[in-house]
């Protein structure tokens, strides 16, 4: 998980779809990589959710913030990667810190979706 600075919470690495991303799951690669410095190589797709599935869609507001955006809704389309050995090397304009967690440490909503995935 990573610490976002401009909200102050503890969140998994993600970010807005680029025009550039060629699907969702390459977007969520993408953010993973500007954020963690971890690449695809890094890291694979857990158990079944290999075929571009992702786990969870969650819809959330996301509070205005100092560098000109207004606050707007924010959909999650979460993908589980499991890491790999590999340096991280955090986005420091955007984050603060960076930690591996276990599962009694994820959000309560993510960590029940994890159970049922059968992510233990």
């Amino acid at each position: 998980m990573i610490h976002h600075l401009a909200l102050g919470l503890w969140l998994f690495p993600g970010g807005h779809l680029e025009a550039e991303d060629g699907s969702l799951r390459g977007a969520a690669l993408r953010e993973l990589h500007e954020e963690t410095g971890l690449s695809e190589s890094d890291v694979r797709s857990w158990g079944k959710w290999q075929d571009s599935v992702p786990i969870e869609i969650n819809h959330h507001p996301i509070p205005a913030n100092g560098r000109g955006e207004p606050e707007h809704s924010h959909w999650d389309f979460r993908y589980l990667f499991e890491g790999m050995a590999a340096e991280v090397l955090i986005q420091k304009e955007e984050i603060g810190d960076w930690a591996w967690v276990s599962l009694d440490k994820v959000p309560d909503s993510m960590a029940e979706r994890l159970r049922v995935v059968g992510f233990e």
